[in-house]
């Protein structure tokens, strides 16, 4: 008796892989997590800065940033 169930008797249960090959001559992939993408903009050294600024600075500050709101706004009027 083989160990799949035939695929005209319930096609939801054989994995697909097992109509490939043995199994023992398949495998799964790796899970795991991939490096990040960086763009060439995102190595930019002065988008660094600008971003360690903002998350060290306005970040913490947050008069400064409701002040930039405050004058986007003015200045779209």
């Amino acid at each position: 008796m083989p160990h799949l169930i035939s695929n005209l008797v319930e096609k939801a249960y054989t994995p697909f892989t097992a109509k490939l090959a043995p199994r023992h001559l398949w495998s799964k992939p790796q899970l795991g997590r991939r490096p990040q993408k960086v763009t060439r903009f995102g190595a930019d050294p002065t988008v660094k800065a600008t971003w360690r600024f903002i998350r060290r600075w306005v970040a913490q500050n947050h008069k400064l940033y409701y002040t930039y709101v405050l004058i986007c706004k003015l200045e779209s009027n």
